[in-house]
């Protein structure tokens, strides 16, 4: 009987501070996000790198802004959730 190997996430999906470290020590970052220019062209297959590059230049700080606000309301789902 053959049994799929678990995949991991390709390299630039993995983060690593999600990896416990060998001596736990306490993180001051969480839920990191990065995005690349293959992300974009995932959604617009007919850009090509620099177009994708250009437009994650020109949206960064916008996308970062509503990845900002988008974040603080997940928090409050899940510490609704939780019951805090």
């Amino acid at each position: 009987m053959h049994v799929p190997k678990k995949r991991r996430p390709p390299v630039h999906q993995q983060d690593p501070t999600t990896v416990a470290p060998a001596t736990p020590e306490p993180r001051k970052e969480y839920a990191k996000l990065a995005w690349r220019p293959e992300d974009v062209q995932s959604l617009r297959e007919d850009m090509t790198e620099d177009e994708a590059r250009g437009f994650l230049a020109r949206n960064e700080k916008h996308m970062r802004d509503r990845l900002c606000e988008l974040g603080f309301d997940v928090m409050e789902t899940f510490l609704t959730m939780e019951g805090k």
